[in-house]
């Protein structure tokens, strides 16, 4: 039972990273990072705009979970027809029991977006990582660009499973001297505590 017990955890372990390098390997997923009210979802969508062309498909996920207001800066609804069916009919019970294809609005012909995620989870420790990390490989054979618009709340798990599956981490911080300071903090913590390679973040000054 001990050596049973103890196969499962390398298998678990060898899977998630199997998923971790194949996804480092396709299309482009962009984490839209910095402190609270600095223009995270207007950015994301701006930035979805400057990569559309004719060939691109491009994926927003709007993943503030507590302040998600993409859909409203989009002019589109927060759940489809069908999510809201199953909302009524209490069908929603955990993130195993759902499919996030459900989730996905056309903004245009372009530009889906992946909103409504806060119905899934009561917290950070309900967010299972190899789940995450599957929903990211679904995600990226589909489209050409993945544009993440993460919570302002730094210290969530989920956050740092993104960061850490992301091919670059655009971090937004307003040019004053509040604002320099803190980001500081925020990017030593990331670079520090959660070992993110800091060639992997780059830095743009919104508001200016």
């Amino acid at each position: 039972l001990k050596d049973s017990t103890i196969n499962k955890k390398l298998n678990k372990v060898k899977f998630k990273q199997e998923l971790k390098d194949e996804l480092k390997y396709k299309n482009k997923m962009y984490c839209i990072l910095g402190n609270s009210g600095v223009g995270k979802s207007i950015f994301s969508v701006c930035f979805s705009n400057y990569l559309i062309n004719n060939k691109n498909k491009i994926l927003i996920i709007d993943f503030d979970i507590l302040n998600n207001s993409i859909h409203t800066i989009l002019g589109t609804k927060k759940y489809s027809k069908k999510v809201k069916e199953k909302l009524i009919q209490n069908h929603i019970d955990n993130i195993n029991d759902f499919n996030f294809k459900d989730l996905i609005i056309r903004a245009n012909k372009n530009v889906d977006l992946l909103t409504g995620i806060d119905i899934l989870f009561n917290s950070e420790e309900n967010i299972n990582e190899i789940k995450l990390l599957e929903i990211i490989k679904q995600m990226k054979n589909k489209y050409d660009y993945i544009i993440v618009d993460t919570s302002s709340e730094c210290f969530f798990k989920y956050n740092k499973i993104l960061i850490e599956n992301s091919d670059k981490n655009i971090f937004l911080l307003e040019g004053n001297l509040l604002e320099i300071t803190k980001a500081k903090r925020l990017l030593e913590m990331y670079e520090k505590n959660w070992k993110i390679n800091p060639k992997k973040m780059s830095i743009i000054i919104n508001k200016y």
